[in-house]
């Protein structure tokens, strides 16, 4: 939505959104409550850098490949 793109937009990227009337009705709800969910969304963005430092990529790639090779999934 940040990005203009309208409901065909989106259905067309995501095909798994099954029901126009659905994302029309979440759509709505952003519009209705764009700082609420702006605050949402800079929280988890937040939350994922402090994530990130925590598990920095070379060790997070480590873990794939040591459950690759014993063919474990992830948690």
């Amino acid at each position: 939505m940040k990005r203009g793109e309208g409901v065909e937009e989106i259905l067309d990227d995501f095909p798994a959104l099954h029901s126009r009337e659905l994302l029309e009705g979440a759509m709505a709800f952003v519009q209705a409550h764009q700082q609420e969910v702006d605050a949402y969304l800079a929280e988890g963005a937040l939350r994922w850098e402090e994530a990130r430092k925590l598990n920095p990529p070379e060790l997070v790639e480590k873990v794939r490949r040591y459950r690759a090779e014993r063919g474990l999934k992830s948690a």
